[in-house]
């Protein structure tokens, strides 16, 4: 059996740190979680979330979602692409031209919401703009 080397208990204690420091403070927890995001290898640490609670996240807030692609449709200068799992599905607009149809992929994403008025009664929208895509084999 191998030792527990120096950086691999420094290693083991951040990620203690990382998973347990947003139930004490989130704003601690959340950096580090950010910082450790930055790291090749590292970003499976930041749950992905089920698209049907996007609409409990704050307008503005980044998450991780996955699922299939269902359609998508061109715009000029990005894209417009509906991304589904089995809670949901939600509009995703990026700055790049969408994925093929049917395809699995990941997104790091801003939440954001579309009011609509109608007869007095918000009936809005929301949708996601993509920060970061990752293919999902």
């Amino acid at each position: 059996m191998k030792r527990l080397t120096f950086y691999g208990l420094c290693g083991l204690t951040i990620i203690a740190a990382a998973s347990c420091g947003a139930s004490f403070n989130q704003d601690i927890g959340q950096g580090i979680r950010s910082w450790l995001d930055a790291v090749p290898g590292l970003g499976w640490m930041e749950p992905v979330i089920e698209i049907a609670e996007t609409a409990d996240v704050q307008p503005g807030e980044e998450v991780l979602l996955e699922g299939q692609i269902e359609r998508h449709l061109p715009l000029i200068g990005q894209g417009l692409y509906q991304l589904a799992d089995e809670t949901g599905s939600i509009w995703v607009i990026s700055s790049t031209s969408p994925p093929p149809v049917g395809e699995f992929f990941r997104i790091r994403a801003a939440v954001r919401y579309e009011p609509i008025l109608m007869a007095g009664q918000d009936i809005g929208e929301y949708y996601v703009e993509e920060l970061a895509r990752y293919r999902q084999e």
